[in-house]
């Protein structure tokens, strides 16, 4: 009895010893999982973040190209070159992935051009941009001579969010830089709709991203900001959780080493008791053999006195 009460509490042991270890293994598991999903949470918004700041600095290099170019500040200012400049910039808002408006608007803020689409607009800028544009034109008008008179940002367009520039049209060395109110300026702008946003997604390789209300409730999300610092909505996505993925993955072969593992417990409970059965009925019988003759089968003096 002694020797079957000290295998059961060692294999007890063991079980309680398997149990922990199973369970601070799980629990190891279940760590490692929470921070990749936070490291893949992080990865995401610096990716869609560096897409919406690359997607701003595209359109900044275009206007850029555009805005100091020697030909444009020839034609622009020439009293006859009104079909170069829609030959130029109008036409060029047809299917363009670099930008779909263009206006060209001089200090006093009067329209010389304005196509969006490959179509003349006839409503007022303002209209079309109600907010952001009077701002960033003030700041081009304001930026001292001898640094790039270019500005961007994201704006809230009729159509939804988009990304704005506008820049001083001048020659490309900047030698002969014009003054006063003869200086026009160059507007170019890029809706983020929800062709580009696909495009977005498909590039940065992040699952189901979606342009949302600045108040729209998002686990998953990165702001978009005007140049002012006001929200203008949220970029969203879902999450992969990589690490539920492969805890899910792992946590039936753990779970599966613990059964195996109780499995062998049980077996060596059960062929410990057999074993101890055997060698208690071993024992009883040799202590009834020595208590009798060999020969007769009698009780021998021993066997006698134990009686």
């Amino acid at each position: 009895r002694e020797w079957r009460r000290i295998v059961t509490a060692l294999l007890a042991a063991l079980a309680v010893i398997v149990t922990v270890v199973t369970m601070l293994v799980l629990s190891a598991l279940n760590d490692v999982a929470q921070n990749t999903n936070k490291l893949d949470e992080e990865r995401s918004r610096e990716t869609i973040t560096g897409a919406l700041e690359t997607f701003q600095a595209q359109l900044g290099a275009t206007l850029n190209d555009y805005a100091a170019w020697d030909d444009a500040a020839q034609f622009v200012y020439a009293a006859n070159g009104h079909d170069w400049v829609v030959s130029n910039y109008g036409d060029m808002t047809v299917n363009s992935e670099l930008f779909d408006t263009a206006l060209v608007i001089d200090e006093n803020n009067r329209v010389q051009m304005f196509y969006q689409f490959g179509q003349p607009v006839l409503r007022s800028p303002q209209e079309l941009f109600p907010t952001g544009l009077t701002e960033l034109l003030k700041t081009v008008r304001q930026i001292p001579f001898g640094q790039n008179p270019e500005a961007t940002g994201f704006v809230q367009s009729d159509r939804g969010i988009t990304v704005i520039g506008a820049a001083l049209i001048r020659p490309k060395m900047a030698l002969d830089v014009p003054t006063g109110e003869t200086r026009r300026y160059l507007v170019f702008a890029r809706h983020l709709d929800t062709a580009k946003i696909k495009r977005l997604s498909k590039t940065y390789v992040v699952d189901g991203l979606q342009l949302r209300k600045a108040n729209f409730d998002a686990r998953y999300f990165v702001n978009i900001f005007s140049p002012q610092g006001e929200v203008l909505g949220k970029l969203t996505w879902r999450s992969r959780a990589p690490g539920d993925v492969s805890f899910r993955e792992v946590r039936p072969t753990v779970l599966l080493a613990v059964v195996i593992a109780g499995l062998f417990f049980l077996t060596l409970f059960f062929v410990g008791s057999k074993i101890i059965g055997r060698i208690k009925t071993d024992e009883a019988q040799a202590k009834e053999e020595a208590l009798r003759d060999r020969l007769s089968g009698l009780y021998n003096r021993a066997g006698l006195f134990q009686r």
